[in-house]
């Protein structure tokens, strides 16, 4: 099990490595009116599945198998717990448990399955370091025709966002997994694959009594957006889509427009008026 000391220190938030600001990159072009106006005229944040997002790995922990008499007595009470609460009837999960007892396989099965159906509940929201990232604008900015979106890293929700730690190695976990923040390490590691997101992220269950939501999405304080800068190749009926529902709604963001740099591979930006 990891220390809280190193929970922290591979997963800071944004105030303890100094980021006083945020990012978020967002496609407009294709995308309806009543997603964008969900956030800068709502003012709320949506937050995705864990299913819909795109690495495969995501939100699979690997939970190891237990070393001893002891612990596998345990981990067998904790998953009977798990199937009672989720509806199987009692005969139904003795035997399960009787059946995960004799087949280490099928106790294998039992907890990766477990893993799958906790971390499908949780909700996350995705933030990146730089508004300056050229593959962050072509993969997440979609060819620099969409708009980064630059939040105040000082205020709920986005001060509550966990850096995401890149490494090689699958994690591994212990069974059953501790009650507070640290169990959901599993979906703050990424491949070093992704290591240029430079990443931070803000995770919730819905429901949970200390974070009031309506579902998927959490209401922002109108000071939680500061900046919006747009792609050097961003429509210009999709800005103008935008800059409408942003005087609409709660925020009060500086603009700005990106060009290319005439000497540098960099995207400099220009303060805009909404006029």
């Amino acid at each position: 099990m990891i220390s809280w000391e190193q929970f922290e220190a591979d997963h800071p938030y944004p105030e303890k490595v100094g980021q006083r600001e945020l990012f978020h990159f967002r496609r407009l072009t294709g995308v309806k009116d009543w997603l964008l106006e969900h956030l800068f005229v709502d003012g709320k944040l949506h937050h995705s599945s864990p299913q819909s997002l795109n690495d495969p790995f995501e939100c699979k922990p690997h939970y190891r198998e237990p070393e001893s008499d002891d612990e596998r007595r345990l981990v067998l009470a904790k998953l009977y717990g798990v199937l009672r609460e989720y509806g199987m009837p009692d005969h139904e999960a003795q035997a399960r448990i009787v059946g995960c007892a004799l087949n280490p396989a099928l106790l294998s099965q039992l907890l990766h399955q477990t893993g799958l159906d906790t971390f499908a509940e949780l909700r996350m929201f995705s933030f990146t370091t730089s508004n300056e990232n050229l593959l962050m604008w072509s993969h997440y900015g979609a060819s620099h025709t969409g708009v980064c979106i630059e939040f105040d890293a000082s205020i709920w929700p986005i001060a509550d966002a966990r850096k995401v730690k890149y490494q090689t190695e699958y994690p591994q976990f212990a069974y059953p997994p501790v009650t507070d923040e640290r169990n959901m390490q599993a979906a703050l590691i990424k491949s070093k694959a992704w290591q240029y997101e430079q990443e931070f992220r803000h995770i919730f269950a819905p429901g949970a009594e200390a974070v009031p939501s309506d579902g998927d999405s959490l209401l922002l304080h109108p000071e939680s957006i500061i900046g919006l800068y747009f792609g050097v190749e961003v429509d210009p009926r999709d800005k103008n889509r935008v800059l409408n529902m942003v005087e609409r709604g709660p925020f009060t963001p500086k603009l700005y427009e990106g060009v290319l740099s005439p000497s540098k591979f960099k995207i400099e930006f220009n303060e805009i008026s909404a006029d």
